[in-house]
């Protein structure tokens, strides 16, 4: 398949929506030996239930954005950015920034993924760049920061 096929294939199975979307607390993948778990990470300066945003997911001629909307912003997504149709009814798109960030010292980036299961409701999970520092070596090692989250669509996709 050519890849301007590949792309109008891809843009076929966008859609138009707009999503209220709730965050549970971000959590940290930690590795010892074989044993993974994932740890909530404490935000004291967040308020409770700011951990929400909108996503306007629109499609045209020229391809999939979506604009998230977050008065907060806490980990730095909102504003527009293009996105990738990943499936029917699925966008994954990166949110970036040139800061203050919350888990970099200066840009920060974060991959946007989104489910829409059909029945008004969507999954959501953010997965921002993340840097842990230990000041004393003056040294950095990235890690995982994973949130899930879940939301409601407004409306009827178009």
């Amino acid at each position: 398949m050519s890849a301007l096929l590949a792309s109008v294939a891809l843009a076929s199975a966008a859609f138009s929506a707009t999503y209220d979307c709730v965050l549970e607390a971000p959590k940290a993948l930690n590795q010892d030996g074989a044993q993974v778990s994932l740890n909530a990470i404490q935000f004291p300066g967040v308020a409770e239930g700011a951990w929400k945003f909108r996503i306007n997911v629109t499609r045209n001629e020229k391809g999939v954005n979506g604009d998230i909307i977050w008065p907060g912003n806490p980990i730095q997504i909102a504003g527009k950015f293009p996105g990738l149709p990943t499936a029917d009814g699925s966008i994954a798109l990166t949110a970036y920034s040139m800061g203050p960030c919350t888990f970099t010292e200066s840009g920060c980036m974060s991959v946007v993924s989104l489910v829409d299961f059909g029945d008004g409701t969507a999954k959501v999970i953010v997965m921002p760049t993340a840097l842990a520092t230990d000041s004393e070596k003056k040294t950095r090692e990235p890690f995982v920061v994973v949130i899930e989250g879940k939301c409601t669509r407004i409306g009827s996709p178009k």
